[in-house]
């Protein structure tokens, strides 16, 4: 069965409506009983990321951990975020540059292309279409 891949075109590359986006995503995701791991493009974003899980939204909370800081986790946790997926993920949420290494072994990808990275949008949609990938294309008109 093919890996589903999810394309979401945002209309900003404002960074804070971007990720803000993306936490309703993994809440809906982390609802659904996904394992997530977030792919970020650098420390801003993961910082930003890491302190909006938290705030995001009243009476929201997504308990999550950083890759890099992963030692004994209880086994309830299933959102992690970084730039190399840990192997219990099943599902990659990706905002950094490239096709992530091992893509395949995903059950699903959400791939978040904003404003100013859509040329390397269309060059991961390429590679995601000649890998076989079930791509679904989804373009946001506001946020």
């Amino acid at each position: 069965m093919p890996v589903r891949v999810d394309v979401y075109l945002l209309p900003t590359s404002d960074r804070d409506p971007v990720l803000r986006w993306v936490c309703r995503l993994i809440e809906k995701a982390f609802k659904e009983g996904y394992r997530i791991f977030v792919r970020l493009p650098g420390g801003e974003w993961l910082d930003r990321l890491d302190e909006l899980l938290w705030t995001f939204r009243p009476g929201s909370f997504i308990p999550h951990s950083r890759v890099e800081n992963r030692q004994a986790e209880p086994e309830w946790l299933r959102v992690w975020l970084g730039r190399e997926p840990p192997e219990e993920a099943d599902l990659l949420i990706n905002l950094a540059e490239g096709v992530p290494k091992g893509w395949k072994r995903f059950g699903r990808i959400a791939e978040v292309v904003d404003g100013a990275r859509r040329e390397e949008g269309r060059q991961k949609y390429r590679c995601y279409r000649k890998e076989g990938a079930e791509l679904h294309l989804h373009r946001l008109g506001r946020l």
